[in-house]
């Protein structure tokens, strides 16, 4: 089954997990039509149901499978970038969760806005090494969604 050029395998799994969490469900859509767009018929857009084997999560993923990939893209470079991206997003979501969970008094909304929430309310409960950890993991996320070459990375983000 597909809508717009974007091929979901899964349609019953995708419908139940927005039914529980609805709030991706507007964005998903965007970006769906946006990958469909961008990448048209040189390219299968699908929407998934990623499940972790490491925790029980599990989390909407669009999949963008191609024939031909550009110069200096190809598979092994291209595993090895994935594979660090996935990794500083899953340790980041990991440290807030366990963050969140001991830090005593926040209380998080379940969205977006409680990563930054949580690290202000570190700071205001002189909490600043976790503020701090948290804060670099967060930096080294939006280097991920916007750096091209993920494989240089060092310690720090700032060392780049």
């Amino acid at each position: 089954m597909g809508v717009g050029g974007v091929r979901i395998p899964q349609p019953d799994e995708i419908r139940v997990y927005l039914a529980l969490f609805p709030d991706p469900a507007d964005l998903a859509a965007d970006l769906c039509a946006a990958a469909a767009q961008r990448f048209g018929d040189r390219a299968q857009v699908s929407l998934e149901l990623y499940r972790s084997r490491e925790f029980d999560d599990e989390y909407l993923t669009i999949y963008v499978r191609q024939e031909r990939y550009e110069s200096g893209a190809g598979p092994r470079n291209r595993r090895w970038g994935s594979a660090k991206r996935s990794a500083v997003s899953r340790t980041l979501l990991a440290a807030y969760c366990h963050a969140a969970r001991h830090v005593r008094g926040f209380a998080p909304d379940r969205r977006a806005s409680d990563h930054g929430r949580l690290i202000a309310f570190c700071r205001q409960h002189r909490l600043s090494d976790v503020a701090d950890k948290l804060g670099r993991l967060e930096q080294w996320r939006a280097q991920c969604d916007y750096d091209d070459d993920v494989q240089t990375w060092t310690k720090s983000p700032s060392s780049r």
